[in-house]
Formats: structure tokens, C-alpha cells, sequence
């Protein structure tokens, strides 16, 4: 990378929150940044392949949603135009401009609700088996409250390998993070958070309607494990037909978060989707 990656505590909205920057260390106002957005329940840590490799080109940064990881509470569980408000909040405080968002489930939809009600200036979107589409609804409503019934290690690891298709060192690291992320604060309160989207108004307000997919008009990649059972592969297929500048990859062999399942062909494919030049790394979480 251009600059050793810097994780801080910034303020936004009144929330605490838990940020990893990298690459470009003093970018201008032309230069464009990625922003990657996790998806629920999860935290930065979800793409801790993703940026080593972005941010090779690009300043790039990640982060904890409100009452994930290690970012503070709000006083009520947010809806997906509430995150994307925040999203835009985090941009001003970061000095954003021109950005790509990279959005993985629920964060796929805060991404393009922010796209869509003009929230930042998006110049590429990416989503990697996003939620937000209605007819597809009925596998991001997974149930995830009924999963996470406690926050052991053996439900956090039940959860991921739920989830996700790689096994090994990799899996047992993301299933230690997620577990010591899970031990802080009021579980009930993270609990609801994690799962508004599950509840009917907050699965309303999630979604996007065929209309607004249609109305995202910067180029878009959609990236969908071929074996992701809490959104599968056909919403990725319809949202395609959907948006006008955008193509599908299916990753074979992936589930429900191929960035980390199998980071180089995703890599890759977003790299080259954001017009960039990138060395892959040894990363192999398969393994």
C-alpha cells in the first residue's frame, strides 16, 4: 500500500465509530475514494482482504455501522435510509468527494439507497449479494434473530459457516473477531439492530423498488456466490435486468460474502471494474 493503513475512532452523528483507512494519504477533492460498507451483524473486519488490495490505488475505508463491531449505539435500531444518511455523514467528516461504494448485503442496500436519493457523489457502485430487492426479500429475511440466539462462540461460528463456504484458519480468525465483537454492550439492544431489517417496517424501508433500481444510473458490478443461501444468485440475475449500466459475476464455489471467501477473483474483478492496477496478494481463506 502507498501509506501504512491508520484505524481511528471518529465521531459521527453523535455515535462513536470505528474507521480503517488506507492508500492515497492526502488525497485531493478530484480523487476518487471506496468506501465498503458490511452488511448486518458483521463489521470492518468482513473485508479485510478487500483493502490492502484497493488501497493500493485508491484511498479506500472501512468501517463499523452503528451498534456493530466496535462502533457506538444509537437510541433506536436504524433503518437502511437512516444508515445511508449516516453513510453520508461519515463521508463529510472524512473529507469525501467522488466515491465508489462497495456494499455487501444490508450494506449493499444502504449503498444504493444512498446512490439513488443522491446522498454522495457515486461514480461506481458495487454489490455483493445485496439485499434491497423485493422479490427477492424472502432469503435476506434469514431468520438471523432466531440464529443468533446468544453470543457464544459455537452460535457466532454456526452463523459464519451458515453463511460462508470457506473453512480453516481464516474462518476460525473472523469467527474470534466476530465473537469478542459480540461480548460488548446490551446484546437485546444489538440484537434488534442487527435485525430491523427482518421486522416489517424496517424490511419495507429496505427496500428499493424496481423503479429506483432502475434509476441508478453510474456503472454497477454485481457480485453473487453461486452457493450463497441467505441471498441467492437469482436477485443478483434480476437485479442486473434492473440496473441499466451493470454486469453480474458469479463466483463459483462462494456463498453469502465472497470477498472473503475467495478475495482474489474478487479482487480482481473490482479492480478492474474501478479502473484500477492491483497485485494480489497470498490470501486463501478456502483453505
Amino acid at each position: 500500500m502507498p501509506s501504512e493503513p491508520v484505524l481511528s475512532r471518529i465521531i459521527v452523528d453523535g455515535i462513536p465509530t470505528r474507521v480503517l483507512e488506507a492508500g492515497r494519504c492526502s488525497p485531493t477533492e478530484n480523487d476518487e475514494t471506496v468506501i465498503l460498507i458490511h452488511g448486518a451483524s458483521g463489521h470492518l473486519e468482513s473485508f479485510i482482504f478487500t483493502v490492502p488490495v484497493l488501497a493500493q490505488t485508491w484511498r479506500t475505508i472501512a468501517f463499523d455501522l452503528p451498534f456493530h463491531g466496535y462502533a457506538g449505539y444509537a437510541d433506536h435500531p436504524y433503518s437502511v435510509p437512516e444508515y445511508a444518511r449516516y453513510l453520508s455523514s461519515l463521508a463529510e467528516v472524512l473529507g469525501v468527494g467522488k466515491v465508489s461504494l462497495v456494499g455487501q448485503s444490508l450494506g449493499g442496500a444502504i449503498a444504493a439507497r444512498a446512490t439513488v436519493n443522491g446522498l454522495l457523489d457515486v461514480q461506481r457502485l458495487v454489490l455483493i449479494g445485496s439485499v434491497g430487492w423485493s422479490d427477492g426479500a424472502g432469503g435476506a429475511q434469514s431468520t438471523m434473530r432466531a440464529a443468533l440466539t446468544d453470543r457464544s462462540r459455537e452460535v457466532v461460528r454456526a452463523r459464519l459457516e451458515h453463511a460462508m463456504s470457506c473453512r480453516g484458519p481464516h474462518m476460525d480468525e473472523l469467527v474470534e473477531c466476530r465473537y469478542h465483537a459480540y461480548q460488548r454492550g446490551n446484546w437485546q439492544q444489538r440484537l434488534d439492530a442487527f435485525t430491523h431489517h427482518e421486522t416489517p417496517d424496517g424490511r419495507r424501508q429496505a427496500l428499493l423498488s424496481d423503479e429506483e433500481w432502475r434509476a441508478i444510473r453510474c456503472p454497477a458490478l454485481l457480485i453473487w456466490g453461486d452457493q450463497d443461501v441467505v441471498v441467492p444468485a437469482a436477485t443478483g440475475e434480476a437485479l442486473a435486468s434492473l440496473i441499466p449500466h451493470s454486469r453480474l459475476m458469479i463466483v463459483s464455489g462462494a456463498g453469502h460474502n465472497p470477498q472473503f471467501e475467495l478475495p482474489d477473483q474478487v479482487n480482481t474483478a473490482i479492480a478492474d471494474f474501478l479502473g484500477g492496477t492491483i497485485s494480489l496478494g497470498k490470501a486463501d481463506p478456502s483453505g
